[in-house]
């Protein structure tokens, strides 16, 4: 129920058999060589993009090394992000390939990246703008936090040393606030945001 079709392909020898493939094409080439039936199925119902051949072009130059192929296809005007993958046997064969559609992973875990600061592992200033831009009413409470004394000690004890005194400040808010968001806003500037907080407890 999950796939469109189904073929059992042999790379070594270019060849196919059909295990499952909808009624409509049922009258696809006899030939079971791959080449013959890639050049039937390239004016087929519209499940196969051509950034998918393209895609699998790269497998049968060198599928064994390849493993998985990621690409982006243009569909109805608007693109969509693919995962091609080869799935080896316990002998280590290749016996199934298959697409799956991973617009909504991959936009979801961009958007993760671009949101988390890379030094502290805090959010960022692209979070903070994201997430008020979200915000729909309701108790909200704010710190702003700003680490004195980092000036001083990048100019004379060194950037590495201060550094280490970011990530010590940055996980002690996030130990004593580990139930709001906490955001860098850059250098020694932090925010603190609790949602749904009451006056007395924040």
């Amino acid at each position: 129920s999950v796939y469109s079709k189904i073929l059992v392909i042999d790379f070594a020898v270019g060849e196919y058999r059909a295990w499952r493939i909808p009624a409509e094409e049922q009258g696809r080439p006899t030939s079971n060589k791959i080449a013959d039936y890639w050049i039937w199925f390239r004016d087929d119902s519209g499940l196969l993009h051509p950034s998918d051949k393209q895609a699998f072009t790269e497998f049968i130059d060198n599928p064994l090394e390849l493993g998985h192929c990621c690409y982006k296809r243009l569909i109805d005007g608007e693109w969509k992000h693919a995962i091609m993958e080869l799935h080896t046997n316990e002998d280590g064969k290749p016996h199934l390939l298959t697409v799956k559609d991973i617009t909504k992973i991959y936009e979801t875990e961009s958007d993760r990246i671009k949101s988390i600061d890379e030094m502290t592992g805090c959010l960022n200033q692209y979070a903070l703008g994201r997430d008020v831009a979200r915000y729909s009413g309701g108790a909200i409470g704010i710190i702003f936090a700003d680490l004195n004394g980092l000036k001083y000690i990048n100019d004379n004890k060194g950037h590495q040393a201060g550094d280490k005194l970011i990530l010590k400040f940055t996980q002690k808010l996030k130990d004593r606030f580990s139930d709001c968001k906490i955001y860098r806003r850059g250098g020694d500037e932090f925010i603190v945001i609790a949602t749904n907080v009451k006056l007395r407890h924040f």
